[in-house]
């Protein structure tokens, strides 16, 4: 029997305007959807993402109809195992990474069809429920620890220079913990997933306007990752809004094989919009436009279009003075595209990546990005206190050159070590001994006769002999 809802879904995920590579990776297959922010450096944040979305997705590939709580808690174990796995065969990526965080129909224990949330690491999921946007899921950050104990409020854990540390992630550990939530499918929630690389950038405020005042999830998926990129695009973006909508909302569609999108190469990728039924487990793709028809699955991991082919325009030939002007324009453009392009490349900047400082250099500048020249591991999050850390955490920029930079950094280096290592001064003590008095030897004094009141002296006659 037909449950009376499914879920109505599009996802996006974009590298942003500072990172070279995009280390999130989202899943769109059923019968579960999800995000994942991959960490460990280069390489193998991507890796960790993509190795435990595919080993996730394989563990639940035989699944008829919506699985159980226990089996996606069951998947999550083995997902992790799969990360550990990749790390201890390939010796470069051991110590990579990645944060979890899934939204899936599941047939519960009396039946009915509800939706679960499963979440390890800080990627979030929440539920925006007559215009308010609740965060169901808790993020396991050393930041959230520190809001939890008091010792700081939300507000400042939006700004913590420590607030990319995660107390839990797959690929860590063999025994992994997860949090999961059941929840009732209501015919008009939506649900939001993403990694931080959103709401580092966005605030909830601004988050719950989006999703209230655009329908389509596609639309929303898509506006949301434009704004975190609006507001720096320090990390990578990925956004997956998915609404509950009823059955026959969902009835016109054609069934097509899933879609996983992950981004390796750099540039963002925009899934279309999908259905995914609670019991029949699979999902519907919308065609992204009229011409070219459903998005398949052509291969493992891979996204085709198909549909009619366009007729072909009939080719017209070009005149002298047709392939003058073009030349010309291709010239104009190339001296354009020359000159932004030694814009863009111009100024240095030093930030933080994850723990260590690195040198970056130029702007964004249409489809120019600032490039990583170099890294510093010898100067971590540890080596700097106050304002040089905080500083660094936003990116000091406008520096002319890359020894003006170092400079710089240096510089804010010994600040802070000044205050971390504050010289020692060593104090001689002196002790002074306080010779006792000398008693000089006795004399004897004899004092002359008083003389009378009146009356000369009388002399004094020696006797003579």
């Amino acid at each position: 029997m037909a449950t009376p809802w499914s879920l109505h879904w599009a996802g996006s995920t974009d590298v942003g305007r500072v990172r070279r590579m995009n280390e999130d990776s989202v899943l769109l297959t059923g019968p579960a959807i999800a995000v994942a922010d991959g960490m460990g450096g280069h390489v193998a944040g991507e890796v960790a993402s993509r190795v435990a979305l595919d080993g996730f997705r394989r563990a639940l590939i035989d699944l008829d109809g919506a699985p159980q709580l226990v089996q996606i808690l069951a998947a999550v174990r083995k997902a992790n195992t799969a990360v550990l796995d990749e790390s201890y065969r390939v010796p470069e990526l051991r110590g990579m990474g990645t944060t979890l965080c899934i939204l899936s129909p599941v047939r519960s224990t009396d039946g009915v069809d509800r939706l679960a949330i499963v979440n390890v690491g800080d990627s979030r999921a929440y539920a925006f429920v007559d215009g308010v946007l609740r965060q169901i899921s808790r993020d396991h950050s050393y930041v959230e620890d520190l809001v939890e104990a008091g010792e700081i409020t939300a507000e400042q854990a939006r700004v913590h220079p420590q607030r990319n540390i995660v107390t839990r992630a797959l690929g860590i550990e063999a025994d992994i913990q997860a949090d999961a939530w059941e929840l009732d499918a209501v015919v008009g929630h939506r649900y939001l997933l993403c990694s931080d690389g959103l709401t580092n950038e966005v605030s909830d405020e601004i988050i719950a306007r989006v999703l209230a005042t655009n329908d389509d999830p596609t639309d929303a998926a898509r506006l949301l990752v434009a704004l975190a990129n609006d507001n720096g695009g320090h990390d990578n973006i990925s956004v997956i809004v998915a609404d509950v909508v009823g059955t026959a909302a969902a009835s016109a569609s054609v069934p097509a094989a899933a879609v996983e999108i992950t981004d390796v190469a750099g540039a963002g990728a925009m899934a279309v919009g999908g259905w995914l039924a609670p019991d029949a487990g699979q999902i519907i793709t919308e065609s992204p436009s009229a011409a070219s028809g459903p998005v398949q699955a052509g291969g493992e991991g891979q996204a085709t279009a198909t549909g009619a082919r366009a007729k072909r325009p009939r080719r017209r030939r070009l005149t002298w003075l047709v392939g003058l002007f073009l030349v010309l324009v291709v010239g104009v453009l190339g001296v354009a595209m020359a000159a932004v392009g030694v814009s863009a490349r111009k100024g240095y900047c030093i930030r933080f990546d994850g723990n260590t400082i690195v040198l970056i250099q130029g702007k964004t500048v249409l489809f120019f990005s600032p490039t990583i020249e170099h890294r510093y591991p010898e100067y971590t999050r540890q080596s700097f206190v106050g304002t040089d850390l905080e500083t660094l955490d936003r990116g000091q920029c406008g520096f002319g050159s890359a020894a003006e930079a170092e400079a710089s950094l240096a510089a804010r280096f010994e600040s802070s070590q000044a205050i971390l290592n504050p010289p020692t001064t060593t104090t001689s003590t002196t002790t002074t001994t306080i010779a006792p008095p000398t008693t000089a030897p006795a004399t004897t004094t004899t004092a002359a006769p008083t003389p009378a009141a009146s009356g000369p002296p009388v002399p004094t006659t020696s006797p003579t002999g």
